[in-house]
């Protein structure tokens, strides 16, 4: 019998090879694979709109994945091609309680003492809502996190150099 290729046909059989949906799994299996998604996808710094872009899948999957409601092998493989250190098979050793691969960001190295700048409240304000919009663009706690030091160094950099020379007055400025 010749089956047209836009038939599906169930059999209602498990054939080994096959990638299972999530609804094989129980709930706790899946919840483990939600939370592991969650973590992995934090810890790149994703977003939710922002590993929907990357990943190819819809919000309401992701939703889905993370919440621990089933969904299909196309579905979570897509989700572990975008995630680092993640395999397509990644999710399925998960649910079948196998290791999760790690999710913490590669440390780096301060580049000299941790200093709490005194800021005006209105100007805190200011930095807490671009920080919203880059977090909300995809970008990452620890990207942003550098980008505020190396700024800050900067502009340090800058004040020690003023404090020294005197105010640069050869572009007009002054001090």
């Amino acid at each position: 019998m010749r089956v047209p290729s836009c038939t599906t046909v169930s059999h209602h059989v498990s054939v080994t090879g096959l990638r299972p949906h999530t609804k094989q799994y129980d709930q706790a299996a899946r919840e483990v694979l939600g939370l592991a998604v969650i973590r992995a996808r934090e810890a790149a710094g994703y977003t939710r709109p922002a590993f929907v872009k990357i990943s190819g899948v819809g919000k309401t999957s992701l939703y889905k994945i993370e919440s621990g409601i089933p969904v299909s092998a196309s579905v979570y493989e897509a989700v572990a091609r975008a995630l680092p250190r993640w395999t397509e098979d990644t999710p399925r050793i998960v649910l079948e309680d196998g290791p999760i691969p790690p999710t913490e960001p590669a440390e780096v190295e301060p580049s000299g003492p941790i200093r709490q700048p005194d800021l005006d409240p209105d100007l805190a304000d200011v930095l807490r809502a671009v920080i919203k919009q880059l977090r909300n663009q995809g970008v990452s706690r620890e990207a942003i996190n550098r980008a505020v030091a190396r700024v800050v160094d900067e502009h340090e950099q800058a004040a020690s150099d003023t404090e020294r020379n005197g105010p640069d007055t050869s572009r007009g400025e002054v001090g």
